[in-house]
């Protein structure tokens, strides 16, 4: 099923192009003024559609779901233990 919102026009901003969309296209595509979006195509019926889509950032459980590693397993890369274990030489608060 295609609902056509709104037509626009492609046209060069800088060193890219891009596309204004009505706030009626906007808001059948739950989108606003701000929200990040990916440039996706889908092939439907033998051809090939762009479609915008929000890009959802992943929570912070999301993130970590397969991390494995603990405090006990953690070891610090060989480039960090010598700036680690020098004293202040200054008045640094550490």
């Amino acid at each position: 099923m295609v609902n056509e919102i709104s037509e626009t026009k492609i046209t060069k901003w800088g060193n890219g192009h891009g596309a204004f969309l009505s706030k009626k296209a906007l808001a059948a595509g739950n989108l606003t003024e701000g929200t990040k979006i990916r440039v996706i195509t889908v092939h439907h019926n033998g051809r090939d559609i762009l479609a915008l889509e929000p890009e959802d950032k992943p929570t912070l459980a999301e993130k970590y779901a397969n991390y494995t590693g603990t405090p006990e397993t953690y070891k610090q890369p060989e480039d960090l233990k010598d700036w680690s274990q020098k004293r202040p030489t200054g008045k640094e608060i550490w």
